[in-house]
């Protein structure tokens, strides 16, 4: 299980973290593109790059994003 920040301006923090019951998940390879959320939902939706399917448990693509 890792955490997760999801960005949001409006939130007194700047966000809120969260926790992803996956270490490999797909919020953290570096194919991701976009991850969509709300309050209600969390994660919803989650986009890859190279266009892999993000629902399943394992992804053999995935590569850790690098740190900013």
């Amino acid at each position: 299980m890792r955490k997760l920040f999801l960005e949001d301006p409006l939130h007194p923090k700047g966000g809120i973290e969260i926790r992803v019951k996956r270490d490999k998940d797909c919020v953290f390879c570096k194919h991701c593109t976009d991850v969509f959320w709300d309050y209600t939902n969390l994660i919803y939706m989650v986009f890859c790059r190279i266009d892999q399917d993000t629902n399943k448990e394992e992804c053999e693509h995935f590569e850790e994003q690098a740190e900013e």
